[in-house]
């Protein structure tokens, strides 16, 4: 039952993504994604519901029924859009509710060109140079307490 309300959707979903004006460009799309870990390639077989383009741009659609599945509110939904807008190379990700005959565009912010954030005001850095400045200070009082004055 949960395949037929699958395949339904995505046949609905496709239409909606047209009526939308977006062209559809490839559906049940796979892709070898080689990722590593500790230096080792590993393939991953990855398969999108569809890629579409529109005013130049090529995203990611992933068709989702159920109550759950089509918000970002779920987990799993969200790491999904987010494993294939990275692999994909996409443009962008859109979540489609054929069931609610919605389509969300989905954006996680990736700043690929943003340099890295500035570290945090608890890191090691900043530690260190408050333990320096207490050794500091300690030992300027430890001189004036022996000190004749």
């Amino acid at each position: 039952r949960r395949a037929a309300r699958a395949l339904a959707g995505e046949a609905t979903g496709a239409a909606l993504l047209e009526a939308a004006g977006y062209q559809l460009l490839d559906t049940q799309a796979r892709l070898t994604w080689t990722v590593r870990c500790d230096d080792e390639p590993v393939e991953v077989e990855l398969r999108c519901d569809a890629l579409v383009g529109r005013d130049g741009r090529r995203l990611v659609a992933e068709v989702k029924t159920g109550d759950r599945a089509p918000s970002l509110a779920t987990a799993a939904t969200r790491r999904q859009l987010l494993e294939y807008v990275v692999a994909y190379r996409a443009d962008g990700v859109l979540l489609v509710d054929p069931e609610a005959g919605a389509i969300h565009e989905v954006d996680f912010d990736l700043a690929r060109d943003a340099p890295p954030a500035p570290p945090p005001p608890s890191s090691i850095r900043s530690r260190v140079g408050w333990f320096a400045a207490g050794v500091v200070a300690g030992a300027i009082a430890a001189v004036a307490a022996v000190a004749p004055w």
